[in-house]
């Protein structure tokens, strides 16, 4: 993941480095855990979005921030971002069941975080999607619509 020898960092105008701080949504996922770990082994200061804090108490101990909140719930998520430089999104609602509305929660989530991100002054959003094949309709946007997704029944 990181370049031997290489860390994550910025500098002011003086040239004098200064930490980068990241927060990883979807920390307690098998994917998010691990980055977690690696930025924070490359000196970057990082704050793990967690929607029960109780279940992710093994990230406090390894030294990480933790944010309570829920991506489908905006109101949680004032804060998450403040004095963030780079957000990864690794967050996916099938733990909350397919079926019925999913795309939807989908959307939701992702446009919570990319708001809270924006008003936050977030600079930079990594996105990491696992369902993004072909057939996955809640990952095709409208090239009409920029930003939204396709309406269903449309290719």
């Amino acid at each position: 993941m990181a370049v031997e020898g290489a860390r994550l960092s910025q500098c002011d105008a003086q040239g004098v480095v200064l930490s980068m701080k990241a927060l990883v949504t979807g920390a307690t996922g098998f994917i998010g855990g691990r980055l977690a770990d690696a930025l924070a082994s490359d000196g970057v200061e990082v704050r793990c979005l967690v929607r029960d804090r109780s279940r992710a108490r093994s990230l406090e101990r390894r030294g990480h921030e933790l944010h309570e909140g829920d991506a489908l719930d905006a109101d949680s998520l004032r804060g998450a971002g403040k004095g963030i430089d780079v957000a990864y999104y690794l967050i996916h609602s099938m733990g909350r069941g397919g079926g019925e509305g999913f795309s939807e929660r989908e959307q939701m989530a992702a446009r919570n975080i990319a708001r809270m991100s924006q008003r936050s002054g977030v600079e930079q959003m990594v996105y990491l999607g696992g369902l993004g094949q072909p057939g996955s309709r809640h990952l095709r946007c409208d090239p009409r619509r920029p930003g939204r997704s396709r309406p269903r029944g449309r290719r």
